[in-house]
């Protein structure tokens, strides 16, 4: 199972906590935020932009990467969507499908 979250501006903190291996260890980047499960059982974040929850069904090596194709089961969408976080040139940089990106490149 696998579950991908979508995040809005506000959840950097939140992103930087899951930016580094945990190399299967619990080491509490679950604490931040608020986590429900979906159809498969995966956490979601429940305020996230977008969350989807399916099913690897292929994995497929891609030079030093892995890459997974996911059939999915779920998808919960918020509402107002408002503004997404995207990284960018090392930085987390907000960003708005109204009027282009904030924070320049």
């Amino acid at each position: 199972m696998l579950a991908v979250n979508t995040l809005a501006g506000r959840h950097e903190a939140l992103a930087r906590a899951f930016a580094s291996p945990s190399h299967g260890v619990d080491d509490g980047r679950f604490a931040h935020g608020a986590w429900q499960p979906l159809s498969t059982g995966a956490p979601v974040l429940e305020d996230a932009i977008a969350a989807f929850d399916g099913r690897i069904v292929r994995e497929t090596i891609v030079g030093t990467h892995a890459a997974l194709f996911v059939e999915i089961d779920a998808i919960r969408l918020s509402e107002p969507a408002g503004e997404g976080l995207s990284y960018h040139h090392r930085r987390y940089r907000p960003f708005s499908t109204e009027g282009g990106p904030r924070g320049g490149v």
